[in-house]
């Protein structure tokens, strides 16, 4: 990577806030604040002296300065960052009435400087996420004692991730796609870490995903290593600093802990070596991971829903406007997971009726989901956000019985639905090109270019043109049909039967490519990737690829030896472990099969076999992308595809 549920604190199993939902709430102006209390401690000792700030994220605009709520008129003098309470001889501190919050701003806490028992260290940096501003306007704490420790530094740091430059600058746009992204990633800080007691789980609360709690344990013991030592010059401070810079290997350096916890979750694989290397003298966080990992990333494996394997190529998940996950499952059926991975749908998934495998599934901006089913009858599936089936028995199919085979389905920008239809070349025709509504409704059909015998592949840009890939070559179209690409497609013999097309912010098109690893065309259709693509060592094609809003290009690595959800940076260079992120779990992922990210800064990454006894999954890599406009039908129709939202 590079550089709101609302209402809900960051961890609803700790915290009851009243009047919760899903979607962003207008501001209603600033409201007083009510007390609570907190501890901070570096590892297992009292931080005292400690500066505790109250914060919250600004909403105008990405790099922005978050916004200091506590009121010095009430708190006292303020240092450089503003009003601060004091922690005890016992490291405890407590926030009165001495703020204003607005409601749905998203707020933390971030705790500077102290005694953790050696002296002053102004090395010290501490975060803990507190979530949604409720729209009483005070949090209506249950248990009113909040924890503040490297654990839930590292929680917000890579929950936050891709809404944060620092510790003191966490942000974004202020849209209503990025204040929902925003306030789901507050939340997710409570599926990490535990508030009241600072404690990594090993379960989320939900019950149903888990946790890589000794891999947390393990970075939370790296950075107590600083905060319990001398101060910024020590070894232990400046090894993790130098080993942290902003880009990786490249950028300045943070200047407390909390600033490197931000900079390795940008930087996840990045100088493991150096950072596992850091002396402990007695790890105050157990049990930890025995060994260097391949990487910093971490994931949650989630179950349920009726997540299963599925062997299908192509895109058989996608993201919802409200941050929720959609998994074709195969047999005409759909899970769903809520941003939190909380199982929306039953235990067998949303039924459909219909048999045969599902390649593709996309979801519309009203959140209603969408599948491709193959078996005697092809066509595509629908059901609406809380599962309740939209679409005939048989699903949507045109209305000629011998063209009703097809690989893809994609949006245009008006929100049509268009599909490949191959079966007519079995009866002397031609592929074909359908466009439906929502409901359904066959709009038009009409045969294409002659080259074409059997998509693989279907997608549509910003600029309403259409692509299609098919076998060595890659065929583009206007919405009438015209062909605009040349005849025998572009890039003719530089593709290999591709199984996803994704399009970055500057209109080019990234291929998952069977053949030739990972090939970008631009929007003309020239090549711009090597011959044969961009490869790594262990790096094998995938079946899927995603875009975030930093350009940069995650794919499953189908290498089943060593699997793992790569990352690339625009230029097509391999920025993860070359076999990919492993998100806290070596040689877990079997074939992982499809990715799709979303306006959090996650990466959500299907497990194709569960294998050797164990279930299907569903991994959410957190924070490890730049947020991106989602659902894509959004950003398709507002040309804003692999930009932030």
């Amino acid at each position: 990577m590079r550089a709101f549920s609302a209402l809900l604190l960051s961890f609803p199993a700790l915290f009851l806030i009243s009047g919760c939902a899903l979607t962003p709430t207008a501001a209603s102006g600033p409201l007083p604040g009510a007390a609570f209390n907190g501890t901070v401690h570096g590892g297992q000792q009292a931080i005292v002296q400690a500066h505790v700030h109250l914060m919250a994220a600004a909403a105008n605009g990405y790099g922005k300065p978050s916004i200091s709520l506590l009121n010095s008129a009430l708190t006292g003098v303020p240092d450089t960052i503003g009003a601060y309470v004091l922690t005890d001889g016992s490291g405890e501190f407590t926030i009165t009435g001495d703020y204003v919050c607005v409601p749905a701003t998203q707020v933390y806490i971030y705790v500077t400087g102290g005694d953790p028992g050696s002296g002053e260290n102004s090395a010290v940096g501490l975060m803990t996420a507190l979530g949604s501003c409720p729209v009483a306007g005070t949090f209506a704490i249950t248990n009113p004692n909040v924890e503040v420790n490297e654990l839930t530094t590292i929680a917000a740091a890579y929950a936050l991730s891709g809404f944060a430059t620092d510790a003191l600058h966490i942000s974004s746009s202020g849209t209503a796609p990025a204040l929902i992204g925003i306030s789901n990633a507050f939340l997710n800080a409570g599926n990490l870490v535990e508030n009241v007691n600072g404690t990594a789980l090993a379960t989320t609360p939900a019950g149903n995903g888990t946790v890589p709690q000794q891999e947390i344990n393990l970075i939370g013991n790296i950075l107590s290593s600083c905060i319990n030592s001398g101060g910024p010059s020590s070894s232990a401070c400046t090894t993790l600093f130098t080993n942290t810079l902003a880009n990786g290997t490249t950028g300045a350096q943070p200047t407390d802990v909390a600033g490197a916890a931000i900079n390795l979750a940008h930087n996840p694989s990045t100088n493991i070596g150096a950072l596992y290397g850091i002396p402990v003298a007695s790890p105050p966080f157990g049990p930890a991971l025995p060994y260097q990992p391949v990487d910093f990333t971490i994931a949650l494996k989630f179950t349920g829903g009726g997540v299963s394997e599925n062997d299908s190529f192509g895109k058989t998940i996608a993201v919802a406007g409200d941050g929720s996950v959609w998994q074709a499952t195969g047999g005409g059926l759909a899970a769903k997971l809520s941003s939190l991975g909380v199982p929306i749908s039953p235990s067998t998934g949303f039924g459909a009726g219909i048999g045969g495998g599902e390649n593709y599934m996309m979801v519309d901006e009203t959140g209603n989901g969408y599948a491709l089913v193959g078996g005697i009858n092809y066509g595509f599936y629908k059901w609406g956000p809380s599962g309740a089936i939209l679409a005939p028995a048989n699903g949507f199919l045109t209305g000629d019985t011998h063209s009703a085979g097809s690989n893809a389905i994609a949006f245009d920008p008006a929100g049509n639905i268009w599909a490949t239809n191959f079966f007519q070349q079995a009866y002397g025709g031609g592929v074909s090109l359908a466009k439906f509504n929502q409901s359904g409704t066959l709009l038009s059909e009409g045969t294409v270019q002659s080259e074409l015998s059997n998509p693989s592949v279907l997608a549509v840009d910003s600029s309403s043109h259409i692509w299609l890939g098919d076998g060595t070559a890659v065929f583009e179209f206007s919405l009438a049909g015209t062909p605009i690409s040349s005849a025998g497609g572009d890039a003719q013999g530089d593709v290999n039967h591709p199984y996803e097309i994704a399009f970055d912010s500057t209109g080019d098109l990234w291929l998952a490519d069977s053949g030739s690893n990972q090939t970008e065309l631009s929007s003309t259709g020239g090549l711009i990737s090597p011959a044969g693509g961009y490869t790594g060592n262990g790096f094998l094609p995938g079946y899927d690829l995603a875009i975030d809003g930093a350009g940069h290009v995650f794919v499953p690595n189908s290498n089943s030896s060593q699997a793992g959800l790569v990352e690339t940076d625009t230029t097509g260079t391999i920025i993860s472990f070359t076999t990919g992120y492993e998100g806290g779990y070596p040689g877990y992922l079997i074939q992982p099969s499809s990715v799709a990210l979303d306006g959090s800064g996650d990466a959500w990454c299907t497990n194709l076999y569960g294998g050797f006894g164990v279930p299907a999954t569903v991994l959410e890599y957190i924070g490890v992308s730049t947020p991106v406009v989602v659902p894509l039908a959004l950003a398709i129709r507002t040309g804003t595809l692999g930009q932030r939202p």
